[in-house]
């Protein structure tokens, strides 16, 4: 998830917090130490962008972002690492200012440990993927339910997060769907949805209780991923139904799915296949309410040019699914490059859609928005073999 969802969750987690409502409203020390901690232990596994010169595997910085963002930092054992270090973090934070006593990492451990595990779990939700059993168990694990930036999760955890909040707060989280509708990623159906959140949210705020509000906010995020979860096996058994019918002769290797912002109602679908001679894999968006959105209208950033070498769709199309575009690619050279290419094997060990053009590029198909090659596309020729390996299982087998 983006670090602004991360920050509200450890916001919210801290007012929470059964020592910050009891203890809190006499030590001024007390809250601010321990919304910086929560704050802190949030955010704190994506510290592994940072690490990149303490640790050079070698490879480039571009490889080595995909094998070790939601690396080590994202695993159970590493969350309990840095829940320690912030919950020190935040007791000497508690030093600074005159009121109130000073708050020991014993104190804030709790929290800092909740926040840190609740990282790994968020950042589970989408269809990047984490691995947080590492060492014992390496496989990913795919949440595919909710979008990396979710405007329906703002909204349900402000309440949550603030104690008071000004009017601007409300207007900024408002302002930035329109950004994403002027930009194409949110259809005009899920602004209202988004601004009906907003106004419960700002109902719920004005709520004195204080238990009250803690329990209806928490509901109202419950709820928001429950919608999203509920959604998005719908839209997977349906394409898996479709997929059965249209193409049964293709040996299903990975479905992802991912909704659109503030959209429960639109998915994204990229889907990978293999038989004995090709790897096919498509992009598609599915609609689960076709006639009021229909599936090739409600999600145009879909529609945009790769680097992987993609053709017209082979499947058919219709108002509830939608298929965009295609790559097919040799069997065999798969097998090659798999055998050859220090660097195909080094992106094996993240990319879930993997497409390959002329034996000089790869990447992920999940992320190839671009005609040059977004972030999840390297190059295989000219550059340097990583040093070493993370030991994360390669989520794309074709002996499935």
């Amino acid at each position: 998830m983006d670090n602004l969802t991360h920050s509200l969750i450890g916001a919210a987690l801290a007012r929470s917090a059964p020592r910050f409502i009891k203890q809190g409203r006499n030590n001024p020390r007390l809250q601010r130490a321990m919304i910086f901690t929560g704050i802190l232990a949030s955010n704190a596994p994506d510290g592994d962008i940072a690490l990149e010169r303490l640790f050079d595997i070698g490879g480039g910085r571009q490889l080595y972002y995909l094998l070790h963002h939601r690396g080590y930092t994202h695993t159970l054992l590493g969350a309990l690492v840095l829940a320690l270090v912030c919950a020190g973090l935040g007791a000497l934070f508690s030093r600074f200012g005159r009121r109130g006593v000073t708050v020991s990492w014993r104190a804030l451990l709790p929290l800092s440990l909740v926040a840190s595990f609740l990282h790994i779990l968020a950042d589970s939700w989408n269809e990047y993927g984490v691995h947080p059993l590492s060492p014992f168990y390496n496989q990913w694990f795919y949440g595919d339910t909710i979008f990396i930036v979710e405007p329906l999760l703002w909204c349900a955890l402000i309440p949550l997060a603030f104690g008071k909040v000004r009017p601007w707060i409300y207007a900024l989280v408002g302002f930035i769907p329109i950004l994403g509708w002027a930009r194409g990623y949110v259809p005009g159906i899920a602004l209202s949805w988004i601004y009906g959140m907003l106004f419960l949210a700002r109902a719920l705020q004005s709520t004195r209780l204080r238990a009250r509000r803690l329990a209806l906010g928490w509901l109202a995020v419950v709820s928001v991923l429950g919608v999203f979860v509920v959604c998005g096996s719908i839209a997977r058994e349906r394409v898996r139904s479709f997929l059965s019918t249209q193409a049964p002769g293709e040996r299903r290797a990975q479905l992802v799915l991912s909704p659109g912002p503030g959209n429960p109602l639109c998915w994204r679908v990229v889907s990978a296949a293999a038989t004995d001679l090709e790897v096919i894999e498509r992009i598609g968006v599915v609609s689960l309410a076709p006639e009021l959105l229909p599936a090739a209208h409600c999600m145009e950033r879909v529609r945009t040019e790769h680097a992987a070498p993609v053709q017209t769709p082979t499947l058919a199309s219709d108002r509830g699914l939608d298929w965009v575009t295609e790559f097919r690619g040799k069997r065999a050279e798969f097998d090659r490059l798999s055998a050859e290419s220090c660097r195909f094997v080094a992106l094996l060990r993240y990319a879930r859609v993997p497409f390959w053009r002329d034996g000089s590029i790869a990447g992920d198909l999940r992320y190839d928005r671009d005609r040059d090659g977004g972030f999840a596309t390297i190059r295989l020729n000219g550059e340097e073999c990583p040093r070493s390996l993370p030991p994360w299982t390669p989520p794309f087998r074709l002996d499935r």
